[in-house]
């Protein structure tokens, strides 16, 4: 039994640095424990916005990087999702006024494919036919703005809500909303 505990040893673990991506100047996201750097690729981890950009506003939004490449005992990250956490999204819906949920693919500029998952909030109960006519201008806006974007631009301009309200606006004429959220990004292959 101990000789099948020292094989399975493969050394001295080291701690290795973990630095965001571009978007976020580099900023050190933590340290992994690892035994080697080849193991380290592929790994993914979640981090807080507010610890990013030193904004508590977006504590309710988690971004995941994963490690694409390790140089000595520094990790670099590329951004592979986004999300809203669950209890944000329970604090904000009443019961007077409708949550419409939707999800669909889209491509970036740079040909990326994205799993986009939002929703919006309505000021009052509304007919099916207008949440309909929501989800489908929503639609139709977010793939006409990813169309000229490349992926990073859009996680950014989603992480500054500035996506968000320029479908707020848009979306008002259709019926009157009290939010739009993004609540999740996801990259696909």
């Amino acid at each position: 039994m101990a000789q099948q505990a020292q094989q399975t040893k493969k050394g001295k673990k080291k701690w290795y640095t973990v630095f965001a991506s571009d978007l976020f100047n580099k900023a050190v996201l933590g340290e992994v424990l690892a035994y080697s750097s080849e193991s380290l690729i592929g790994r993914s981890l979640w981090v807080n916005l507010s610890q990013l950009n030193r904004d508590m506003r977006s504590q309710h939004i988690r971004i995941r990087f994963k490690i694409k490449e390790v140089k000595g005992d520094k990790a670099e990250t590329e951004i592979v999702g986004y999300d809203v956490v669950g209890t944000f999204i329970k604090r904000i819906v009443r019961s007077t006024k409708d949550k419409i949920d939707d999800s669909f693919a889209a491509e970036t500029k740079e040909k990326i494919k994205l799993r986009v998952k939002t929703i919006y909030l309505t000021r009052n109960n509304t007919q099916r036919s207008r949440s309909t006519n929501i989800k489908k201008q929503a639609r139709e806006e977010i793939q006409a703005l990813l169309k000229d974007m490349s992926y990073d631009d859009f996680i950014f301009n989603v992480s500054t809500n500035k996506i968000q309200r320029t479908l707020k606006t848009t979306l008002s004429k259709i019926y009157p909303l009290q939010s739009v959220e993004v609540r999740a990004i996801e990259r696909l292959a």
